[in-house]
C-alpha cells in the first residue's frame, strides 16, 4: 500500500508538470459538455467531446451547436466522436451526463453506469475522471470508486450552468471540487485552475456532492414558498412583485424569489429528490412538502384558469425559462397534460421550439381571438409581439 501511495504521488507529479496542456476528454456534449469543452479548449488544453448520441456528433462535426449557449465559431479547435474507443489516452475525463429522476421521483443513474462501463474498457489508470453530473452524496464514491483503487484519481465538481446567463460568465463561475482522496482533489484542483478563475476545494467528493444539492434545494424550498405566498396574494388582492420587490430592500437575511408556475430545466426539478434518496429511511418533511406542491402546481393552475365552456386554448411559451429551447422537465408539460386531460384542445406559440408533446404549433399570433384562452407562460426576447396582447380578457399571463 505504501508502495503505491508513493508511485501515486510520483505519477502526480510527473502530470502536474503537463497541467497546461492536458488531454482532455468531455463526456456529454449538452448544456453543461459543450460549454466546458469551450471553456477547456480556450485554456489551452487538446479536447475531445465525446457523446453516445451519433446525430448529435455529426453536428457538431459540421460545425453546428446543438445548443443556444455556445456559438458555431466557438467549436473551431475542438473535435467530437461517438466511438467510444476514441476516448483512449487522455489525461482528463470530465463527466457531463444527464441524470434525471424515474417516474416515481427516485434517482436515474442509467447514463453515469454506462459512462462507467465506457471508461472501464478505455481509460488508462493515471488519468483523472470528474464527475460533474448531480449525483446523490456518496455516489461518486459508490460508482467511481473501484477506478480510485487502479491508480485512478477521481473528483466531483459539481456543474453551476445556467443556460442564457450572460453575467457572471461560466469562466468566472468559483468551481467546487473534492476528491476520493487528497491526491484526487488536488489533481482536480490544479486542472480547474487553469480553466476557471476560482476555484473552492473541499474536503471531499461527498461534500462536493452535499454542496450541489443543497444549492438547488435550498431554491427549490423558497420557490415553492413565494408560490404559496403569491397564492396568497392573489386571494387578497396584493401584488407579489411588488412586496418582493419592497422586501428585497432589506440589506440582509432576505433573498427574492419568483413566483411562477412551477420550475423546470434539469436541476430544481431534479435535484432535491438525490438529497431525499442519498439516506434512505431519513426524513425530510420541509424539503418533501416543497417538491410535492412545486409538482401539483402547474396542473392545479391549468384547471383554476378554465371553465366547462373552454374548448380551444393557446400556450404562449414552453421552454422551461425564457431565452432558451431547453424543454427538460418545464412545468407547461404538466399544466398542458391537465388540460387535455378536459378534453380541451391545445396549441402552442413558442419560436425557439419546433415541437411539443405533439401539439400543433402556431408560428403568429394572427388568429389570437380564435381561442378561448390565451395563457403567456413566459417572454422571450424574440416575442415583442405577446406585449400586444397582454390586456385582452381572455389572455391570461404568468410573467
Amino acid at each position: 500500500k505504501i508502495k503505491n501511495q508513493t508511485l501515486n504521488t510520483l505519477e502526480l507529479s510527473l502530470q502536474l508538470q503537463n497541467i497546461n496542456k492536458m488531454k482532455v476528454c468531455v463526456v456529454g456534449n449538452g448544456y453543461v459538455g459543450l460549454p466546458l469543452a469551450v471553456l477547456a479548449k480556450q485554456a489551452g488544453h487538446s479536447v475531445l467531446g465525446f457523446d453516445a448520441d451519433v446525430k448529435k456528433v455529426q453536428m457538431l462535426q459540421a460545425g453546428e451547436s446543438p445548443i443556444d449557449d455556445v456559438l458555431d465559431s466557438e467549436l473551431e479547435g475542438l473535435t467530437f466522436s461517438s466511438i467510444p474507443g476514441a476516448i483512449r489516452g487522455y489525461d482528463v475525463y470530465i463527466i457531463c451526463v444527464p441524470t434525471p429522476v424515474n417516474p416515481d421521483k427516485t434517482p436515474n443513474l442509467r447514463i453515469i453506469n454506462a459512462v462507467k462501463q465506457t471508461l472501464l474498457d478505455n481509460a488508462q489508470p493515471g488519468s483523472l475522471i470528474i464527475l460533474e453530473s448531480t449525483v446523490g452524496v456518496g455516489d461518486t464514491r459508490r460508482i467511481f470508486g473501484g477506478f480510485a483503487d487502479r491508480d485512478f484519481y477521481v473528483a466531483n465538481s459539481p456543474e453551476r450552468i445556467d443556460p442564457s446567463r450572460k453575467k457572471p460568465t461560466l469562466y468566472e463561475i468559483p468551481k467546487v471540487v473534492g476528491g476520493l482522496n487528497d491526491a484526487s482533489t488536488n489533481f482536480a484542483t490544479k486542472f480547474y485552475e487553469t480553466v476557471f478563475a476560482n476555484v473552492v476545494p473541499v474536503k471531499s467528493a461527498e461534500h462536493s456532492e452535499a454542496t450541489k444539492l443543497l444549492e438547488n434545494s435550498y431554491r427549490a424550498v423558497n420557490i415553492s414558498f413565494i408560490n404559496e405566498f403569491a397564492d396568497f396574494c392573489s386571494q387578497s388582492g396584493l401584488d407579489t412583485d411588488h412586496i418582493v420587490d419592497a422586501a428585497s430592500t432589506k440589506p440582509y437575511g432576505f433573498s427574492p424569489f419568483r413566483s411562477w408556475i412551477g420550475v423546470g430545466g434539469h436541476c430544481i426539478p431534479v435535484d432535491p429528490h438525490y438529497l431525499i434518496e442519498s439516506a434512505p429511511g431519513s426524513k425530510w418533511p420541509i424539503l418533501e412538502s416543497a417538491m410535492t406542491a412545486m409538482h401539483a402546481r402547474p396542473g392545479r393552475l391549468a384547471l383554476e384558469h378554465v371553465d366547462p365552456c373552454t374548448q380551444k386554448v393557446l400556450v404562449c411559451g414552453v421552454s422551461y425559462k425564457p431565452n432558451v429551447s431547453d424543454v427538460r422537465d418545464a412545468p407547461q408539460a404538466d399544466f398542458i397534460k391537465s388540460l387535455l386531460g378536459n378534453k380541451i384542445e391545445v396549441e402552442f406559440f413558442d419560436p425557439l421550439v419546433e415541437s411539443y408533446m405533439g401539439l400543433q404549433k402556431v408560428h403568429n399570433l394572427s388568429m389570437v381571438d380564435h381561442y378561448d384562452k390565451v395563457f403567456i407562460m413566459h417572454q422571450h426576447e424574440c416575442c415583442p409581439e405577446l406585449n400586444d396582447i397582454r390586456e385582452l380578457d381572455h389572455v391570461v399571463t404568468f410573467c
